[in-house]
């Protein structure tokens, strides 16, 4: 469903994030810094749903949104959109602080997720699998990612393909397309659904920086749509 991949700097970090989604949703609107929050930030809001896959906020705190049904799992219909969780980091100003906010939450009428968590001070990996919500150990690479088609399969596939360039930049990781199957590729292009956008965030203890890359439906792979971009200077 997605995929994101990060490196710390000096004083910050830089994330590229993957959003995979069916050509027919609605394309988000434009990235936008939000003030009405308790720590103002940067988001692009999903249109239907209004919430949002990921939420930077002026503090320099990032969270990542992911699907993640469970295996043979079919989503689940009446449940509060999972595009609200993101916006919890518009909640605090220090690590502690929203993790504090996360684990009091009540994650009940949301379907399963994972939630990325990056700051200067290091990534953290939270889920919620319907039951329980917890803090996840991370994986050595410096990649997460998830798909709703054939889940064990593509994530591996991924991940192998992650190992093998992450050399390169993040966005050209982000954009590689190579796989066997449409589905395993980091840059999705199926039939149904693929990478509608890219959201590339750099941060560091002066600034942070976030755009938004849209791309059309899959006839035309190599259009952009829109491209926005923001910063807010500390």
């Amino acid at each position: 469903m997605c995929s994101a991949a990060w490196l710390f700097r000096e004083g910050g970090y830089e994330m590229v994030f993957n959003r995979d989604e069916k050509w027919t949703r609605p394309a988000s609107f434009d990235c936008r810094f939000e003030t009405q929050h308790r720590v103002p930030g940067f988001c692009a809001r999903d249109p239907a749903a209004h919430g949002t896959w990921l939420f930077t906020n002026q503090a320099g705190i990032t969270l990542a949104l992911l699907n993640a049904y469970p295996v043979d799992t079919l989503p689940v219909v009446g449940k509060r959109t999972r595009g609200q969780i993101a916006l919890f980091a518009g909640q605090a100003d220090s690590e502690s602080a929203l993790i504090r906010y996360l684990n009091a939450c009540h994650y009940e009428d949301y379907a399963p997720f994972e939630l990325l968590f990056l700051a200067e001070s290091g990534v953290r990996r939270f889920a919620w699998d319907g039951s329980a919500f917890a803090e996840l150990a991370m994986d050595p690479l410096p990649f997460l990612t998830s798909s709703s088609v054939h889940s064990e399969r593509v994530i591996a596939a991924r991940k192998s393909r992650f190992e093998r360039i992450r050399h390169l930049p993040l966005l050209d990781i982000l954009s590689d397309t190579e796989a066997m199957q449409p589905a395993d590729a980091i840059y999705v292009t199926r039939q149904d659904g693929g990478t509608v956008s890219q959201t590339m965030i750099r941060v560091t203890r002066s600034k942070v920086e976030f755009s938004v890359t849209r791309r059309c439906q899959p006839r035309r792979i190599h259009s952009v749509v829109r491209k926005a971009a923001l910063e807010f200077k500390g």
